[in-house]
C-alpha cells in the first residue's frame, strides 16, 4: 500500500524528513524501502543538533531564531538527563534574541555568552540582559574554553545561537585548541 511504518527516529528535523518522504513518494522513483530507513537515520545536517562528543556530550546547533530553539528544547529534552547543560552563546542582535532564548531557558543550566563580530553582531551584555544570568566573554572562543574548562563527563555543552558561532567553535577545534580533551 505504499505506508511506510516504525521508521527510525531522524537526525535532521522530523517536518524536513516528512517533506524529503513526501517528495519520493511523488517522484515515483523505485526505492526500496530498506533504502528509505537507511537514508533516514544517517541523514545529518551539519551544525543542526550535530552531536560531536560524547564526555561531555557537546552539540552544536545553528538555532538562531524561536523557531528553531523551540525544535532544540524539544531534542534536549528527549536526550537522558545526565549533568548541567552548558550554552555556548552568541547571536546577531537583529535575531528575535528575546524568543530564542525564552525557548533555551528552560533546558540551560549555565550560560557563556560571546559577542558576535561585526556590525550585525549582538554584544554578550546584549544576550545577558535577557538571560538575568550567566558569564560574560569577550570572544567566542574564549567562552568555548570557559563551557570546555567547566564542563565535567556526563554534562552537555550545547553551542549555539548562530551559524557564525557554531563555525567558530568549529575552527577552534579544527586548530586543535579545544582545550580539556
Amino acid at each position: 500500500d505504499g505506508t511506510l511504518a516504525g521508521l527510525p527516529l531522524p537526525q535532521v528535523p522530523q517536518p524536513n524528513a516528512a517533506t524529503a518522504l513526501a517528495a519520493l513518494r511523488a517522484s515515483r522513483l523505485n526505492i526500496d524501502e530498506q533504502a528509505i530507513r537507511d537514508g533516514i537515520a544517517q541523514a545529518t545536517l551539519p551544525g543542526r543538533f550535530q552531536i560531536v562528543s560524547e564526555s561531555p556530550r557537546v552539540i552544536f546547533d545553528v538555532a538562531h531564531n524561536p523557531h528553531a530553539a523551540e525544535y532544540l528544547t524539544g531534542r534536549l529534552k528527549m536526550l537522558p538527563k545526565r549533568g548541567r547543560v552548558l550554552a555556548v552563546i552568541g547571536m546577531l542582535h537583529d535575531k528575535d534574541i528575546a524568543g530564542t532564548l525564552a525557548w533555551l531557558k528552560s533546558v540551560v543550566d549555565d550560560w557563556y555568552c560571546a559577542p558576535l563580530e561585526g556590525p550585525r553582531g549582538a554584544t554578550a551584555e546584549q544576550l545577558l540582559e535577557h538571560l538575568g544570568k550567566g558569564n560574560v566573554y569577550d570572544s567566542v572562543a574564549q567562552a568555548w574554553q570557559a563551557a570546555i574548562d567547566a564542563a565535567q563527563p556526563e554534562d552537555t555543552v550545547l553551542v549555539c545561537g548562530s551559524f557564525h558561532t557554531v563555525a567558530h567553535v568549529m575552527e577552534v577545534i579544527d586548530a586543535g585548541r579545544i582545550g580539556g580533551e
